[in-house]
């Protein structure tokens, strides 16, 4: 072998794994996850919280799971340790949310997409937050995965919620987080 022809080799590599992460990149889901938590009533008037995803992608997302978790934060000394238990969402699996991009190039228009989705929160998460020893420290974690339909490709989205995020409304719109007072 010259050497010309194990630099090649080594180039061409090189340009498939650059190729191949930038393909990862572009075709992981592109969910979006509210801000805040709502407090509302649901159909039956009964408080609720509410948090909502939104696809933002091009392709639709399936296999979506949620967790959310309250996490306490425990100081032993110089230490810090986490102590979390989850909370049970309303429905924690959706099988697929369209994607909001599509939506408006449809004959069904924008109406029919499905394209967001709310979880409900039937725990009174404002009273652990209230109630906390360390209300700087302990927090919400809620975590949703899912799948870009078109590529394979999964993720994991995060986010973190206090006592500042927590808010009284409704969400209003199916492709962005505006919610009334």
């Amino acid at each position: 072998m010259t050497t010309e022809a194990i630099l090649g080799g080594v180039l061409t590599s090189f340009i498939g794994t650059i190729i191949y992460l930038f393909y990862r990149l572009l075709m992981k889901p592109k969910l979006v996850l509210s801000p805040i938590i709502l407090k509302g009533r649901d159909s039956k008037g009964v408080y609720v919280y509410k948090i909502k995803i939104i696809n933002k992608g091009f392709f639709p997302v399936s296999n979506i799971k949620a967790q959310l978790h309250k996490v306490v934060v425990i100081r032993n000394g110089d230490r810090e340790e986490i102590e979390s238990s989850p909370l049970k969402l309303k429905q924690n699996e959706v099988f697929v949310l369209n994607s909001c991009k599509k939506s408006k190039n449809t004959k069904e228009g924008p109406k029919h997409n499905y394209c967001s989705f709310t979880f409900f929160i039937y725990n009174d998460i404002e009273q652990f937050l209230n109630n906390t020893k360390h209300q700087e420290t302990d927090y919400l974690r809620f975590r949703v995965y899912g799948i870009n339909d078109f590529s394979g490709v999964g993720a994991v989205f995060t986010k973190f919620y206090s006592l500042n995020n927590l808010k009284e409304g409704e969400f209003i719109h199916r492709e962005n987080f505006v919610h009334s007072y």
